[in-house]
């Protein structure tokens, strides 16, 4: 049996979070930066590195943080010249046929810090919303 469930914004709850954002952008977005700086290190300290790389880059160079939305930061990883590996994430089949196994770096490393980011930006939504709530 479905249960649906509708919410309206009749007490302005939109317009009292986008005044949030405005006012308190700065503390989330820090937040934010601080969780997508530790991935990106973590990323790239695990990301396998070919000393003898032919085209003498290495998939690390490719990590790139970018700003998303009003307060996110976004990690990615790959590019145009140099597109994300899949093969070497997770495993692939070698051309005798030989499982060759994955060498993981982007999923434990998000495993390691999502805890961690989670509760960061649990404690900067919080401080924004004490922060912007009037006092008495």
């Amino acid at each position: 049996m479905p249960i649906t469930v509708k919410l309206s914004d009749s007490g302005g709850l939109n317009a009292q979070m986008q005044v949030l954002v405005e006012q308190q952008g700065g503390r989330l977005k820090a937040a934010n930066q601080k969780n997508a700086d530790e991935f990106a290190v973590l990323v790239r300290s695990a990301v396998p590195q070919d000393a003898n790389s032919r085209h003498g880059r290495h998939l690390a160079g490719t990590i790139a943080e970018t700003a998303f939305g009003p307060v996110g930061v976004q990690v990615s990883i790959g590019s145009e010249a140099d597109p994300y590996p899949a093969h070497l994430e997770f495993g692939h089949r070698a051309r005798n046929g030989a499982h060759v196994p994955g060498k993981s770096s982007w999923y434990p490393a998000k495993r390691v810090i999502q805890k961690r980011a989670h509760d960061r930006i649990l404690r900067a939504q919080r401080a924004a919303i004490k922060a912007a709530a009037p006092s008495g």
